[in-house]
């Protein structure tokens, strides 16, 4: 099995075109918000397609839900993100005065 095989079933047996494809770390959530980072969890790494949204699973859209979001080109760049966001060595996105 290889991961080109798998992206096929994932995509109903379809080419996958994965040019426009990113990175995304969940970066931050506003304070007052209810459900916090739901339905993501903060530092998670998303793939985003062109759309913004999942292009496998749920669909879902960072931009939809009200949370931080950070784009990388590279898997190293958001890994190195994700880390300094569970560190907490990430600026905040919302409203820290």
């Amino acid at each position: 099995m290889t991961a080109d095989e798998v992206l096929l079933v994932l995509n109903g047996l379809e080419p996958v075109d994965m040019s426009g494809w990113v990175f995304c770390v969940i970066t931050d959530a506003p304070e007052d918000r209810a459900g916090g980072y739901w339905p993501f969890e903060r530092g998670e790494v998303v793939v985003l397609a062109e759309d913004g949204r999942e292009p496998f699973g749920e669909g879902r859209k960072p931009a939809k839900w009200d949370v931080g979001e950070a784009e990388f080109a590279t898997l190293a760049e958001a890994v190195a993100c994700r880390v300094r966001v569970l560190a907490g060595d990430w600026p905040r996105s919302y409203g820290e005065d």
